[in-house]
């Protein structure tokens, strides 16, 4: 789930409180590996990549709808449209990888 990949704050403390299992086994992992081997294995990291994306889309393309508010349809069409331009420009930037050993 996404939540217990967030990581609790530096100072974090173990806590008795109810429904506090998943930030406490994640406080003790942090103690025990480091709070980057723990991002790396938690997935962090690839929570933290979609933000990014996010991100860049609401800035580059999706400031506002340009369209008038009047037909919902109209709206989802331009969202949509937008969002296989950005997955475009994703995939133009993306290095081809493949394994070599």
């Amino acid at each position: 789930m996404w939540f217990n990949k967030i990581p609790p704050q530096r100072n974090a403390v173990i806590s008795d409180a109810p429904g506090m299992e998943q930030r406490n086994s994640a406080i003790q992992r942090i103690k025990e590996i480091g709070r980057e081997e723990w991002k790396e294995l938690s997935g962090y990291h690839i929570r933290s990549k979609s933000e990014v994306n996010m991100h860049r889309f609401k800035v580059a393309i999706f400031r506002k709808i340009e369209l008038e508010k009047t037909r919902d349809e109209t709206e989802k069409i331009e969202v949509e449209l937008k969002s296989k331009v950005l997955n475009k420009f994703f995939t133009l930037g993306m290095p081809k990888s493949r394994k070599i050993a």
